[in-house]
């Protein structure tokens, strides 16, 4: 199941929350991977908790599109893949149910980083005819069936990379955000975009979408009321209110690996609804492979009828 994390604007607790979780998925037991899009303005390996990745990382998704046009846009196979994965190693408290958690990063974040992302040729890549959207589809849909989950940190803002992680890749979208006018200009705008987007698997209607209002101030109450009343008249009601939490804004610590046990509670329900959406997705696909093999069973059975020894597989 593919999972994007979108916000319109920066600064608003897109990557923190994505991050955070990751973790409480893979400490349910999941198998997750997090793809950080974010390439203009890359940091998620520099999170508190995090920055072990970075001594890991030997290949990241720069480093994949730039063999991508140098091979005449060849496909990364699997086990390239698998090698840029970086994983994160979690505390034994979140390791008893068996999950795990990786991550495909952009690339190191060092003095090299510029020059690697202006020397890919993103025009191209996104000209009408061009194999760039071919290529995030390809790497998402090898994750997809590695993990359980995979988690997809947008880029901000209306671009061509945006518009492939938020309205073609994924299963859900969260759309985080805070109450200042400019993030709500915004985010009125993809959601109408996204909410229309046709679901990928065999189930009818949209990807749902999430909206997740992030940063909630406890003072000034009227103020807040007024902007959750405008976001009620456009249908554009938070299914989600995370309070700020100013510690946070100076640290960026994760809170379920900083033992940080009543803010980690707080995404409790937004993790809650990620899993509900991929129980619903796995029935939708029994159903739709229980009515794709039907009408074989039925030609069994009626081959099959009367013959000893042979088990009728319709009979209850």
């Amino acid at each position: 199941m593919i999972v994007t994390f979108y916000s319109f604007k920066g600064g608003v607790g897109r990557t923190f929350t994505l991050v955070e979780t990751a973790v409480q998925l893979a400490a349910r037991g999941a198998s997750v991977a997090v793809w950080d899009l974010d390439l203009e303005a890359p940091g998620l390996q520099k999170i508190p908790g995090l920055q072990s990745l970075e001594a890991g990382l030997k290949t990241g998704t720069l480093d994949l599109l730039a063999d991508f046009e140098a091979t005449d846009y060849t496909f990364p196979s699997r086990e390239t893949l698998q090698g840029a994965l970086v994983k994160l190693d979690l505390p034994p408290a979140h390791r008893v149910a068996g999950g795990c958690l990786s991550f495909l990063l952009p690339a190191p974040l060092d003095e090299t980083y510029p020059a690697k992302f202006s020397r890919i040729g993103w025009e191209i890549l996104f000209a009408a005819e061009g194999a760039g959207p071919a290529f995030f589809h390809k790497v998402a849909a090898v994750l997809q069936e590695d993990f359980d989950y995979l988690l997809v940190d947008s880029r901000t803002g209306f671009t061509d990379l945006s518009a492939v992680c938020t309205l073609q890749l994924p299963d859900l979208v969260v759309l985080v955000f805070n109450l200042n006018e400019q993030n709500l200009a915004g985010i009125e705008r993809v959601h109408k975009s996204a909410s229309q987007v046709p679901a990928r698997t065999a189930e009818t209607g949209n990807v749902p979408v999430l909206l997740l209002a992030n940063m909630i101030p406890d003072g000034r109450t009227e103020l807040v009321d007024e902007k959750l009343a405008l976001l009620q008249e456009k249908g554009l009601s938070p299914h989600f209110r995370i309070p700020l939490s100013p510690e946070l804004l100076l640290t960026d610590e994760i809170p379920s690996l900083a033992c940080l046990g009543s803010l980690a509670q707080g995404m409790a329900p937004l993790v809650n609804a990620i899993e509900t959406r991929r129980r619903g997705l796995e029935e939708d696909r029994d159903r739709a492979e229980h009515h794709r093999l039907g009408p074989r069973h039925r030609r069994l059975h009626a081959r099959d009828r009367g013959r000893p020894g042979v088990v009728d597989p319709l009979r209850p």
